[in-house]
């Protein structure tokens, strides 16, 4: 029998962020290995794979709902894909004797919000944390999160990720390129860009580099950016 796994989201399509894509390539890169189901917040069309249900009570409510269903194949496994989703994934795990698994992402881990916090601390019961970069392993454990549990698997830009080949510029065609961040976090690594840019350049392969957003680093970003000399 195919194992099953319950994905339990807040972020789903239609949405088309990076963690829904992310957990879309996730579903359609093991399909008829493993037999998903998905629950999430996320309004849009349902059928028998997706669950669909607004506000965190009737979410909750359609979590434990599935377990019924987990608890039909002998190998199955509970997703909690968002940290702030970690109760209704637990409770469902218990209900359906199922281990629990987690996805983990840095902005989650480095919520000061009080009622995150404690989502979070949840973690510490899953039987296994995916972290999707080394930044957010170290923040994972920062939160107590055991090391021995967290294992980082960094995406991988395949399909449906990128849905064409990439075109070749013809020589001396230099590129223009935006950005578009809140200017928040480190680890979004814009100083890393426009190092690679103050390269690029000089090479005539890109000619500018626009980055759209605001936030604390603003002034930082601005600072490298005039002493690498692509002010």
């Amino acid at each position: 029998m195919i194992p099953r796994a319950l994905l339990i989201t807040p972020d789903w399509a239609p949405n088309r962020g990076g963690i829904a894509r992310l957990l879309g390539a996730l579903v359609w890169g093991t399909e008829g290995e493993v037999h998903w189901r998905v629950v999430t917040k996320v309004p849009g069309p349902a059928d028998e794979s997706v669950r669909r249900a607004i506000g965190w009570r009737r979410f909750s409510a359609a979590c434990l709902l599935e377990s019924a269903w987990l608890r039909g194949a002998s190998e199955r496994l509970v997703v909690c894909a968002h940290a702030y989703a970690a109760a209704p994934a637990l409770v469902t795990a218990r209900w359906a004797q199922a281990p629990m698994a987690a996805v983990v992402y840095a902005a989650e881990l480095e919520s000061r919000v009080p009622r995150h916090r404690m989502s979070v601390a949840l973690l510490k019961r899953a039987e296994r944390i995916v972290a999707i970069s080394e930044h957010a392993s170290r923040l994972a454990r920062a939160r107590g999160l055991s090391p021995d549990r967290i294992a980082v698997v960094p995406p991988v830009l395949a399909p449906p990720w990128i849905c064409e080949r990439p075109s070749f510029r013809a020589p001396g065609s230099a590129l223009r390129l935006v950005a578009i961040s809140r200017l928040v976090e480190g680890h979004k690594n814009l100083e890393l860009l426009l190092r690679v840019v103050s390269v690029l350049a000089r090479t005539g392969i890109v000619e500018r580099l626009t980055i759209v957003g605001d936030g604390p680093r603003r002034r930082d970003l601005t600072a490298k950016a005039a002493i690498l000399g692509v002010a």
